[in-house]
This record gives structure tokens, sequence and C-alpha cells, in this order.
């Protein structure tokens, strides 16, 4: 007995754990190579612009999807995605319209039946946004410089008649040699003369009898100039650390649609206004009809747990709320607040035929 009750046990704890890990994927691809970033519930999931997204791991049966596109021209798209089922692939479809982009429903296949695809960014859901990597720019500049020296060297030889010696003010240095022959006057000067890099070599004769002067005058430049030309190269170099996301996306802050709640979510984002709704379904006189009206206004939608409270006043019966609030369920943002529709019933039994509806989901 105690085996069977044990084997029971487990049974029911699988089928409960199964149920508590049923997620769901949502494909979001573009007709158009226009790339995007996916925001989910106020979350953006790619870091980076991309064509063809799947974003899995998602346990909400509604989610808010958010298109912003990266050129930062086309408008953004806004729209709510619900999954009856869970364990499906849901794609949907960027097309181009006559009034801009639009987000399409395109198909939906069971987990197991998803084809896979190469050319696809495959995102696990999350519910906190990664950090921004910010893009690093090093400038380098490298500077060389080239002297040039240029040595020249040039030689003169010049045979002078008459000699006229400036001043110079340079140093000079200075070899002179001289012989004399007193009886014919004869004389021989020979002189070397230093002055700089210039070299001058002197060779003088003089005849006293035949009054004949000759003067040699070999002049050597032996200056060595330098040129020195100095050239500048600046080479630059780039290097970029972190992810380039192209165009940046400032990310959704949190927004806060119920004054202190923090609990779960099954959708988002509520509604602001329910009025118009619930005059609609207040025109109805029959019980069938205000429930009719009220799933066709609020299929697909988002609300908040005190505006099931506020509908629900417009149904003049007890079993037109149930219905109401078993269809409510699905589509509450502070779900964990959802307690607070019981007030709505005036019998006990109400009561725990909805526990016993959402202990069943």
């Amino acid at each position: 007995m105690k085996k069977i009750i044990l084997t029971n046990v487990f049974a029911i704890l699988a089928i409960l754990s199964g149920i508590g890990q049923q997620t769901s994927n949502l494909i979001i691809f573009a007709s158009d190579p226009t790339p995007f970033y996916a925001i989910v519930n106020g979350i953006k999931q790619n870091a980076e612009p991309q064509t063809n997204v799947k974003i899995t791991g998602l346990s909400n049966n509604q989610n808010h999807v958010k298109v912003v596109f990266a050129d930062g021209v086309a408008a953004d798209i806004d729209k709510n995605f619900y999954f009856e089922s869970m364990n499906v692939e849901v794609t949907a479809r960027i097309v181009s319209t006559k009034k801009g982009y639009k987000l399409r429903y395109f198909g939906e296949v069971a987990m197991g039946q998803a084809a896979t695809n190469d050319q696809q960014v495959q995102i696990v859901y999350h519910t906190v946004e990664a950090p921004a990597t910010n893009n690093v720019v090093i400038d380098e500049t490298v500077t060389t410089t080239t002297s040039t020296t240029t040595t020249t060297n040039s030689a003169n030889n010049a045979n002078l008649s008459d000699m006229e010696i400036n001043a110079m003010q340079n140093s000079m240095d200075a070899n002179i040699s001289m012989s004399d022959n007193i009886d014919e006057v004869n004389e021989n000067v020979n002189m070397n003369v230093s002055v700089g890099g210039l070299e001058l070599n002197m060779n003088v004769n003089v005849n006293e009898n035949g009054m004949n002067n000759n003067i040699d005058m070999g002049m050597t430049d032996n200056m060595e100039t330098s040129h020195t030309s100095t050239t500048t190269t600046t080479t630059t170099t780039t290097s970029t650390s972190g992810v380039n996301t192209g165009t940046q996306v400032q990310a959704a802050a949190p927004v806060v649609y119920v004054s202190g709640y923090n609990g779960a979510t099954g959708c988002i984002p509520p509604l602001n206004d329910v009025d118009a709704i619930r005059n609609a379904i207040e025109e109805e006189s029959f019980s069938d009809n205000k429930l009719m009206v009220a799933k066709q206004a609020l299929k697909g939608k988002c609300m908040s747990v005190q505006n099931i409270i506020y509908i629900s006043e417009s149904f003049d019966f007890e079993d037109g709320k149930l219905e109401f609030a078993k269809f409510a369920y699905n589509f509450t943002y502070d779900i964990d607040n959802f307690y607070q529709v019981n007030k709505i019933f005036s019998f006990s039994s109400s009561k725990e035929e909805l526990n016993e509806y959402i202990s069943n989901r």
C-alpha cells in the first residue's frame, strides 16, 4: 500500500514539475534585411542588432514585444503576444507596409517540431539587461627624424699676376719659407696658408735684375658642409575593445504599473483605462452576451487585478463573474495579487471553483 501511495505521489510531482517548467519560444525575423533590437517585457534581449532572432525560455503566456530598428529612422513596433498553450514556438515576421513596418503572426509549431536555422541568433530570455560595453580607441603617433650630412670638396687653382689680400676674420695658420740670393737679388717665397677649411698654396719668384715677378697660387676648398633635414611620419593606430552595437539604443527603464508591486507578472503592460470596455459590457442585457463582449474586448490584452475587479462589477450574476474571472486570470499583470478577486463573490463555492481552476493551470 505504501509503495502505491509513494508511486502516485512521485507521479503527481513529476506532472507538476513538468507543468512548472513549460516554456515557449518566439522567433522574430525581418523580410527586408533591416537589423533590429528585440525588447521583451521591457528588457533588450539582443546586444547587437540582428535580422533573425529566436528568444527561448518564455514562461509567461503573454509577453509585450517592442522592436527597435538600428537605423534610428523607422518607427518602433509594439505588440503583445499571447501563448494559448505552452511548449510551442511562435514565429512573427516584420513586414513593410504603406504605414511603416508591422510585426505580424507568421506561424506556430510544437516545440519538438521546430526546425533549426544556422543563420538565426538564439537568445535565452533574460529579465536583466546586460551592461553596455564601451568602445576604447587608442591613437598612437610615431615621429621619425632623419639627418643627412653632405660633404662637398672643391678645388680651385688660380694664377695671378697681381694679388690683393683682404683681411680675414677667421683664424689663420701660415707656414712660410724664404730663400735669398743677395748678389743677384733672387728671392723665392713659399707660403702655405690655411684659413678654416680653405687652404692657399703660394709660390713667389722674384728676379730683381730681370724684373720678373711670378706668383703662383693654388687654392683648395676642403670645407665640409652639413645639411640636416627632418622628416616626421605620423602613424595612427586604432584599437577597439568591446562590442560595437552600431546605433546605441537606450535601455528601457523599469516601469512600475502597480504601485508597490514587485511580484511575478503574467503579462505586460496592463491597460491604463478600461472604462470603455466596462461600458460596452453594461450595454448588454444577458449574462452570456456580457461575457462574449468581455472576451472580445480583452483577448490578447493585459489587465491589473484592480481592472478585473472593476470590470466584473458590470456582471449582474455570480456565474457571469466567475466565468469572467477564469478568463481574466490568463491576462493578469500582477498575478500574485489575484487572490483579491475573491471579494467579488458572494458564495464560497465560487471562490473554491476559481481556486481549483487556477490550481489546474
